[in-house]
């Protein structure tokens, strides 16, 4: 009966290890969600031609630094008060395209007075949802500007969210999709910290059951 429990326990330890490293490494390409944004069309008044980007032309880097400048407001019912349009500063629209489909389109005020603002017309490409204002990500200014927008070049753009960030020097090169193994010697040295627990798990075992069985 004990050497039964101990098969099952360390089995199941072994199916729990595998499930972790399976969540790191993350789903196969049989997984991959294709209902995904392809490109992002950015216009504006300042702006001759509107500017077309997407991952495959311009890179993953900058087409996923603009693509997260309205990413998180689908769905959202506002967190800013309607800002006074004089103090809005130019006005880029930002159209969200899935295939040769526009879905999503939006307002964006880099230099607005108090920080960026970001808009959501009731009226959508793929349907109807309410006008929303929004207080937009604090670096706004340098993902249009990287784009092709003709902003002014600051010394020191501040990075993060809203609401917050961290004020950084723009010639610093910031790779925002860094490796997140990369303080572990990346995932080799994730999956091998992965066996190392479970053959110390299953050293353990082995050791109790052999404990067990000498008093048996």
């Amino acid at each position: 009966m004990i050497r039964e429990n101990v098969r099952r326990f360390v089995t199941g330890a072994a199916m729990a290890v595998l499930a972790v490293t399976a969540l790191l490494v993350g789903p196969g390409p049989a997984l991959a969600d294709d209902a995904k944004p392809t490109a992002v069309v950015l216009s504006g008044d300042d702006l001759e031609d509107s500017i077309e980007i997407t991952a495959e032309d311009d890179g993953d880097e900058l087409f996923e630094a603009m693509l997260s400048q309205v990413s998180w407001l689908t769905g959202e019912s506002g967190r800013a008060a309607t800002p006074d349009e004089k103090k809005l500063g130019p006005k880029y629209t930002l159209i969200v395209r899935y295939g040769d489909r526009d879905r999503y389109s939006y307002d964006l005020y880099p230099l607005a007075e108090g920080g960026p603002r970001a808009f959501r017309p009731g009226q959508q490409p793929d349907g109807k949802t309410t006008d929303a204002w929004f207080f937009g990500r604090l670096n706004m200014p340098m993902a249009l500007r990287s784009a092709g927008a003709p902003l002014p070049d600051t010394m020191d753009v501040m990075t993060g969210g809203v609401g917050g960030g961290e004020r950084i020097n723009e010639q610093q090169e910031v790779d925002p999709a860094a490796d997140i193994f990369a303080g572990m010697g990346g995932l080799p040295g994730m999956l091998a910290i992965n066996a190392g627990v479970l053959l110390l798990i299953t050293g353990g075992l082995a050791g109790i059951a052999y404990l067990a069985r000498r008093r048996g």
